[in-house]
């Protein structure tokens, strides 16, 4: 009979112990700033330095699950964490190494001092924030702005190129690695430095495929953007060569084009917008498409 007994016990507490035994997720440690920081997964790897800056795949989360921040939508391939940010969030990043899988975790009210957020009224400020983090690379700030510079130019110039091996098309290229097509030759007489020079465009971001600006009426209606409170209206976008105002890609490619001339202006990122995002239409890292018409050089 006390065999009997006992046998379904032991099961009990066998299965107890490795049920719990399961749950191997450490404990926060709650950090001189207030903030909450663990380790899921640490592979010992380099740890920040002065002067360095961390490239992490990230997540925010408020509560359990609900998602505020994903760095894979906005910025695809990592997003940095540079010197100069909060000393308290500092703290926590120094516990990582290359390689690490953590989460830090704050309260609501932190969050938004942190990101500079204003919250509304009736918030519940004590409402938990939680970081997931995955540390892709620990480099020099330096170092790590001009790998990412160097790696992004060249994923953009191959995309470039595979569209236009894909599309039967023949471009030229300038040093710097924008690339240009003349569908429609002008008069011969190019923009310099100094001039005025008035452009049609119609814009798309290559990744997405989305037409997302023109200055060409028509093209406008036919793509269902059309508005017709348009500031200045449906004009050429005026400009002068050599001076602020256009992003560097039209100051480096629509000289390439002579008054009359037409086609199309592929720019990096690096010459465009660059790694961050432009709302929600214009991703960080986003490829241009710029179907152009130099329609008068003063």
């Amino acid at each position: 009979m006390k065999v009997a007994f006992l046998k379904p016990f032991v099961a009990l507490l066998i299965a107890f112990v490795i049920f719990n035994s399961c749950d191997s997720t450490p404990a926060y440690t709650e950090l001189p700033s207030g903030y909450k920081f663990r380790a899921i997964e640490a592979k010992g790897g380099k740890t920040p330095e002065v002067g360095d800056a961390l490239l992490v795949e990230m997540k925010h989360y408020l509560g359990e699950d609900s998602l505020l921040f994903d760095s894979n939508k906005t910025n695809p391939g990592g997003f940095m964490l540079r010197t100069g940010i909060s000393p308290d969030l500092m703290e926590a990043l120094n516990m990582c190494g290359e390689g690490d899988s953590v989460q830090i975790q704050m309260s609501l009210q932190e969050y938004a001092s942190l990101s500079g957020g204003m919250l509304p009224e009736g918030s519940d400020t004590t409402q938990k924030i939680t970081w997931n983090l995955r540390v892709m690379e620990v480099n020099n700030e330096s170092t790590m702005l001009e790998n990412m510079i160097l790696n992004q130019k060249e994923k953009e110039v191959k995309y470039i190129n595979e569209h236009l091996v894909n599309n039967n098309l023949e471009a030229e290229h300038t040093e710097e690695g924008v690339y240009y097509i003349i569908s429609e030759e002008g008069n011969g007489e190019y923009p310099q430095e100094g001039d005025s020079v008035f452009v049609n465009y119609a814009v798309t971001v290559m990744q997405t495929g989305e037409l997302i600006d023109t200055s060409f009426e028509e093209i406008a209606k036919e793509n269902n953007i059309h508005n017709p409170r348009r500031r200045g209206g449906y004009v050429p976008y005026g400009f002068v060569i050599g001076r602020p105002g256009v992003i560097p890609g039209w100051q480096i490619g629509v000289p390439k084009f002579s008054k009359g001339a037409r086609g199309k202006l592929f720019v990096p990122s690096q010459y465009g917008y660059g790694a961050r995002p432009r709302g929600p239409q214009i991703p960080a890292n986003s490829t241009l498409m710029f179907e152009i018409e130099v329609v008068d050089i003063k």
